[in-house]
């Protein structure tokens, strides 16, 4: 079994971080302050 998990190591946690940068997308500006500039 301990050959297997050496021969496993193509699987760095690279995936992930990208999956979320594609799912935290750059928040948009607060709605209120435009509301608090338009009375």
């Amino acid at each position: 079994p301990l050959i297997i998990k050496e021969v496993r190591p193509p699987q760095p946690p690279l995936p992930p971080p990208l999956r979320l940068r594609q799912v935290a997308p750059p928040l948009p500006p607060p709605p209120p302050l435009v509301l608090r500039e338009r009375p």
